[in-house]
C-alpha cells in the first residue's frame, strides 16, 4: 500500500478561496439591498466624491413587465438619495458611465441621450452645447458607450467614436473629432497606461494617451491589437492595472498571460459544470478591486472571481440547484471592497454566518487530477482529508466511483469544542480547539487510468487543509492489443 501527498492548492477551486493561512471556504453571500419591486438589476457603478471621500451608488432597475429603466442614486449605507426615469428599453441594456473632473456622464445606446451631473450632486439629461472655436460646429451628443479620457469623454456610437472638446466641454461635439474603425464598436475604455481600448467586430484597437496634446483635435495613430478577436459588449474591461479581454477558450490580459478558465476535465459529482462553449458569447466582464469577475447574466447559475494580484480564481455558486448567482455587475465600498451586484439582490462576501442569503449552507469544493506518480490504472482505496468544520460533512469522489452517492463522512468533534450559536464563552469551553484542523479519512475503491478526485468540504469560512493524502493498493496490469 502506497501512500501520496497530494497539493490540491492547485486545483479548480468552488467556493474555496487561498488565503496566506491556506485554502478557506468562501465566506457567506450576504444580502445588502434588493431592487424594487417588479425590476431587476441590469447595471451599477460606484463613483467617490474627491471631497469627502464618500462613494454613492447608481443602480439602474428595469421593470420586467414594461421595460422602463429607473436610476436610483443611493448612499454607500443603499438609502436612495434621487431617482431617474429613463424610459423604455430593450431587456439588459449596455449602460456605461465615467468620471472627469468632478464630472459624471453616463451613456447607452439605448438612451435617448446622455445623463450628466457632478460628483455627489444630481443628474440631469445632457444637452449639446456650441463650440467655443468659430470655426467648428457642435453636434448633437451622440448616443452610445462612453468613457473618460484624459480630461475628455468619448462616445462610441456604431462604427464611430467622439471626443469632446477640451477645457471641461464635455457637451460640445465637433466633427472634426469624429472618428470611424470600419467596425462596430462593442466596448470603449481607457486602459491603466492611460491608453484608449476599443473592442470591436473587427478586433482591437488602441490610441495612445499623448494623442490628445494640447488643442482641440484628437491626433495619433489608431493602432490594432494583435490576436484579439472580441463579439460583444463587456468583452473586455480595464482592471486593476490590466486590460483584460474575453476569448472563445480563455481570458486574454493585453500584453500577458492567456488564463484557462476551466482547468479541469475529468468527471464531476460535487462541483458544478462550468464548461462554456464561447466565453465571449456567453460571458461578461466587471471590475474588481484587485481583479475581475466573469458573469453570465442568466446563461449559468455561477460566476468566477479572478484575484489579478496573486493570479488566483475561483468559482462562486449556491449548493441551492433553485438559487442562481446572476451577475449582472459590481460596486464598491469606500475602504475599496468588492460589492457583486446580482439580478435579484446587491450582496457581499461578509460576516461569520454558516449559510447565504438563502439559508443555505456554503459548500466548498477542490477538484482535479491526481498526479502521475498514482500509477497507471492503480487502486485508490482512501483518501484522508483535513478540515476544521467540526460535526459538518466532508466528501470525496473519485474517478467516477460511487457516482449516485460519492463518499461523504461528517468531521468528528470533542467534547471540548466551542461551537458557534450554540456554546457559551465561559470557563468551562476555555479553549478553541474547535479550529485545528481534524483527519477525515474516506474509504473508496476506485481503478481508473486517469485518476481524478474531487474533495468537498461544507461549512463557510472553514479550513481545509491543502494536502490530501491518497493510499493507493499496488498498480493495476494494463492488457495491450496483443494480450
Amino acid at each position: 500500500m502506497a501512500t501520496i501527498d497530494v497539493d490540491i492548492a492547485a486545483f479548480e477551486l468552488h467556493n474555496i478561496v487561498r488565503t496566506p493561512q491556506g485554502l478557506r471556504v468562501r465566506k457567506p453571500l450576504v444580502s445588502l439591498n434588493t431592487p424594487t419591486n417588479g425590476t431587476v438589476y441590469v447595471g451599477s457603478k460606484s463613483i467617490e466624491n474627491p471631497s469627502t471621500t464618500e462613494v454613492l451608488h447608481y443602480l439602474f432597475e428595469q421593470a420586467t413587465a414594461t421595460g422602463i429603466v429607473t436610476l436610483r442614486v443611493m448612499t454607500e449605507n443603499f438609502t436612495e438619495l434621487f431617482n431617474f426615469n429613463l424610459g423604455h428599453m430593450k431587456a439588459d441594456p449596455v449602460i456605461t458611465g465615467d468620471v472627469v473632473n468632478n464630472q459624471i456622464m453616463f451613456n447607452s445606446p439605448s438612451f435617448s441621450t446622455p445623463l450628466l451631473g457632478y460628483t455627489g450632486g444630481g443628474i440631469i439629461s445632457a444637452v449639446a452645447q456650441a463650440s467655443t472655436n468659430p470655426d467648428t460646429t457642435a453636434i448633437e451628443i451622440p448616443n452610445g458607450h462612453i468613457t473618460g479620457f484624459g480630461d475628455r469623454f468619448v462616445i462610441a456610437q456604431y462604427t464611430d467614436f467622439f471626443v469632446s472638446d477640451p477645457n471641461d466641454a464635455f457637451r460640445t461635439y465637433v466633427s472634426v473629432n469624429a472618428f470611424g474603425v470600419g467596425a462596430t464598436i462593442y466596448d470603449i475604455f481607457q486602459g491603466p497606461d492611460g491608453a484608449l481600448f476599443l473592442s470591436t467586430s473587427a478586433g482591437a484597437f488602441s490610441i495612445p494617451a499623448d494623442a490628445l496634446g494640447q488643442g482641440q483635435t484628437l491626433q495619433g495613430a489608431i493602432s490594432r491589437i494583435p490576436g484579439i478577436d472580441t463579439s460583444r459588449s463587456r468583452n473586455a474591461i480595464a482592471a486593476a492595472g490590466a486590460v483584460v479581454v474575453l476569448q472563445r477558450d480563455h481570458v486574454q490580459i493585453i500584453g500577458g498571460d492567456a488564463i484557462n478558465l476551466a482547468p479541469y476535465t475529468g468527471r464531476r459529482f460535487y462541483s458544478l459544470p462550468i464548461d462554456v462553449e464561447d466565453l465571449r458569447l456567453s460571458g461578461e466582464l466587471f471590475a474588481t478591486s484587485n481583479g475581475f469577475v466573469v458573469g453570465f447574466r442568466g446563461k449559468r447559475g455561477h460566476f468566477i472571481v479572478y484575484n489579478l494580484k496573486d493570479n488566483t480564481f475561483h468559482y462562486v455558486w449556491s449548493a441551492n440547484a433553485a438559487t442562481s448567482f446572476n451577475l449582472v455587475g459590481t460596486l464598491r465600498d469606500r475602504d475599496g471592497n468588492t460589492l457583486y451586484v446580482l439580478r435579484d439582490r446587491v450582496a457581499a462576501f461578509i460576516g461569520s454566518g454558516a449559510t447565504d442569503y438563502d439559508s443555505t449552507e456554503v459548500r466548498g469544493v477542490a477538484c482535479g487530477r491526481l498526479p502521475a506518480n498514482v500509477g497507471d490504472n492503480a487502486m485508490v482505496r482512501r483518501v484522508t482529508i483535513g478540515a476544521t468544520n467540526m460535526g459538518k460533512s466532508t466528501g470525496v469522489y473519485v474517478s467516477g466511483v460511487s457516482a449516485s452517492t460519492g463518499k461523504t463522512a461528517a468531521t468528528p468533534t470533542k467534547s471540548t469544542d466551542i461551537v458557534i450559536g450554540t456554546s457559551l464563552w465561559s470557563s468551562s469551553a476555555p479553549n478553541m480547539g474547535g479550529r485545528a484542523l481534524r483527519s477525515i479519512r474516506h474509504s473508496v475503491a476506485a481503478r481508473s487510468i486517469d485518476p481524478n478526485i474531487e474533495i468537498r468540504v461544507d461549512g463557510a469560512g472553514r479550513r481545509l487543509s491543502s494536502s490530501v493524502s491518497v493510499e493507493v493498493n499496488g498498480q493495476g496490469r494494463t492488457v495491450d492489443d496483443a494480450g
